[in-house]
């Protein structure tokens, strides 16, 4: 029979959106990007090879770049070039606090220009990653979830494997005594990890996999939760704690979720059931009676961390503008800030503070506007783990400098991904009467969202 007679067109399913969508011919480069995120773990290694491959890429992201993306991304883009452009002009605070050292000052100086390049290269990685997503869109961005899930998975079990080991070589990859993955901070390695978690979260409330899949995904949450709890990073806790509870409410109340109850119900009491096992085993351990529960109160040096808190907003209303200039609070007063707001206003200003907030909240905004629109439950559901993220990452900046966090950047730029330009949905009458729309479709009544 011709299509044309009966009334029913073949459906490209693969067709680009005609809105910023992949460009005609355009191959995405989901190989590139699963392996550049495979190595975003691995950086115990100065210079990580994370950051040169990511060099290369940005350079070649350039090639991408259209007046439609960049019109898409043109309040973050703006709001992150002020601040990086703040970051530059606060060079010229740095003069050197009174009595050092003509050589002291030298090494200052070298240490502001490689912070605020590094700030740079950041941006340029946010830049990057946004490109790259907006054009070729949600598809590319489970495969960069792919290979983050993978380097996650290698760094707890490199984690734990490293008790295995002799103490004297183990104590060489630990971090006071806390498995720290391939990170040099336990406390960096732990926040990496709640975004992997959020987004298998939400691939299980989506439904719509093989059995075989769901219990790998199940697995890998438990094998993430353990080597969480391991890093003892109480930071990273409140992360997870506000990301997985901010995806779970929200998923909630997502319309096609309410006709699903139970399965949100079992995943929900899944996790609880996992967590509070993983907890149980931990708590029974010696080396939890011998470690942890040392970290569970407040440390010594939590009123320390705190009064520099005091001191970071002190020193940045006595300099409004431009702050002291990068890398300078630390020689200066002796203990990092541990807050990424007033670490940004004590260094840069409050233009830089101004502009950062501006860029993340236009990133969480867009995050939950595609929950919202996206065409799809599966990538509802991501999104609404994106922004979950996001609001765990704020939550954890107020303890400790996040901003030169590369897992940061990448899921800044995930809000930005283009959701599928239309739905895998085709009704089942439809495809009784005509087999020839999508011969290639496999639709199930165990897949209510259509998914190919």
């Amino acid at each position: 029979m011709n299509p044309q007679m009966s009334g029913f067109m073949p459906v490209d399913l693969t067709a680009p959106s005609p809105k910023g969508g992949p460009r005609a011919g355009a191959r995405p480069p989901s190989g590139y990007m699963r392996f550049l995120m495979s190595l975003s773990g691995f950086v115990r290694f100065k210079p990580p090879a994370f950051d040169i491959l990511a060099l290369f890429g940005i350079v070649a992201t350039l090639r991408f770049l259209k007046a439609t993306t960049l019109s898409r991304l043109i309040t973050p883009l703006l709001s992150l070039g002020i601040f990086v452009l703040a970051t530059w002009l606060s060079l010229s605070q740095v003069t050197g606090a009174q009595g050092w050292s003509v050589s002291y000052h030298m090494s200052a100086m070298r240490s502001a220009y490689w912070y605020a390049s590094l700030t740079t290269f950041c941006f340029a990685l946010w830049v990057h990653f946004a490109v790259l997503l907006t054009t070729f869109g949600f598809r590319l961005y489970t495969r960069a979830m792919s290979g983050y899930l993978m380097t996650s998975l290698v760094g707890v079990g490199f984690g734990f494997a490293v008790y295995l080991l002799d103490p004297s070589f183990a104590d060489e990859f630990m971090y006071y005594g806390r498995p720290c993955g391939l990170f040099l901070d336990a406390n960096v390695f732990g926040a990496s990890l709640p975004p992997v978690l959020a987004f298998l979260t939400a691939r299980l409330l989506a439904g719509g996999r093989s059995r075989m899949h769901r219990w790998g995904d199940l697995a890998s949450i438990t094998v993430l939760l353990a080597g969480l709890i391991s890093t003892l990073s109480r930071g990273a806790a409140m992360n997870t704690c506000v990301t997985i509870l901010v995806l779970v409410l929200l998923a909630g109340v997502e319309p096609t979720m309410q006709q699903r109850r139970l399965r949100y119900l079992a995943t929900v009491l899944t996790l609880i059931a996992v967590i509070g096992v993983g907890c149980f085993f931990v708590y029974r351990s010696e080396w939890f009676a011998t470690t942890a529960r040392t970290r569970l109160g407040l440390q010594t040096y939590d009123s320390d961390r705190f009064a520099m808190h005091r001191f970071a907003f002190d020193t940045g209303v006595n300099n409004p503008l431009l702050g002291v200039g990068p890398a300078q609070f630390e020689p200066t007063f002796g203990l990092a800030s541990h807050n990424t707001y007033l670490h940004i206003l004590a260094e840069h200003g409050i233009f830089a503070l101004a502009s950062f907030g501006i860029a993340i909240v236009s990133c969480a905004y867009r995050a939950y506007c595609s929950s919202r629109t996206a065409p799809h439950r599966h990538e509802r559901l991501a999104f609404l783990a994106i922004f979950a993220s996001i609001c765990g990452l704020l939550v954890n900046a107020y303890v400790i400098d996040t901003y030169h966090w590369r897992h940061l950047w990448f899921v800044l730029a995930a809000a930005w991904t283009t959701p599928s330009s239309q739905p895998r949905t085709i009704r089942t009458a439809v495809y009784q009467r005509a087999s020839f729309v999508a011969p290639n479709c496999r639709l199930s009544a165990n897949q209510p969202d259509g998914r190919i």
